[in-house]
């Protein structure tokens, strides 16, 4: 549309500059959902893994 004379450069750069912003902050947010996710699944496997070592504590296993 600029090449046609439609839009003014200077509107379609702005307009493109927004774009950006508006993208960064989407990847941005998907990174933060997905290193929560992370976080949560890790806290659960440390968790099982704490009562899987205090359950072998209980039944005469040695602790490592």
């Amino acid at each position: 549309m600029v090449l046609s004379g439609a839009v003014e450069r200077s509107d379609a750069a702005v307009a493109g500059q927004l774009l950006n912003g508006s993208r960064a902050c989407v990847r941005d947010g998907l990174a933060a959902k997905e290193q929560e996710e992370l976080i949560a699944r890790l806290e659960a496997l440390e968790a099982g893994l704490d009562e899987q070592q205090q359950g072998r504590n209980g039944s005469g296993y040695a602790k490592f």
